[in-house]
């Protein structure tokens, strides 16, 4: 199917006329939902049993949700690495706004860490979240995101652990919806694209 501005995307594009600035009209959707919610949950699941390999040998795990979305995603993760490895996730949240770590005990610190967040777009939240972290006291310390935005980083981080990988332009805003259920928009900013 052919996407915004033209432009195709590896898999599916779903067009919600009530989105759409002139519905029928061919003018650009402000809002286009790229990933529907059930491969939203196969994509959960897939990062969910890559933490799984990667704390294998471990006797638990620690995800760090950055505060809104990133921890919301880090208590599905959660859930889902303990009901694959049948050992304890522990779920810590990081708000870069305030600098504050909730809910980190010392115990923990033998345990592989993995910081979720929704989306990377330049790299500056998972920096100063990474910056919020007992980094020199962790044995490893990953990074999660949902959705990575390629070609716009500003700074040096690079995820170990990616849902989805999509090349978006400056114009363009991917939003991951948590609530009632995940999904992941495309929103076009300005006018026409």
């Amino acid at each position: 199917m052919r996407g915004i501005a033209g432009r195709r995307f590896g898999f599916c594009r779903f067009l919600v006329a009530s989105d759409c600035e002139m519905a029928g009209t061919g003018v650009v959707p402000r809002r286009v939902l790229l990933v529907p919610p059930q491969r939203c949950g196969y994509l959960l699941r897939r990062l969910a049993f890559q933490i799984w390999e990667e704390m294998y040998s471990s006797s638990g795990v620690v995800l760090v949700g950055v505060v809104r979305r990133g921890y919301v995603l880090a208590g599905h993760l959660a859930r889902l690495v303990q009901h694959y490895s049948r050992k304890p996730a522990y779920i810590v949240s990081v708000d870069v706004r305030s600098g504050e770590v909730k809910g980190f005990e010392e115990g923990w610190l033998e345990y592989p860490w993995f910081l979720v967040d929704d989306v990377i777009h330049t790299g500056r939240t998972m920096v100063q979240a990474m910056g919020l972290l007992p980094i020199d006291r962790l044995r490893v310390l990953r990074t999660v995101v949902f959705v990575s935005r390629e070609a716009t980083r500003r700074f040096p981080v690079q995820p170990d652990l990616v849902g989805l990988g999509l090349a978006t332009t400056w114009h363009e805003f991917v939003e991951v919806q948590v609530v009632p259920h995940l999904a992941v928009w495309l929103h076009q900013r300005g006018g026409e694209g």
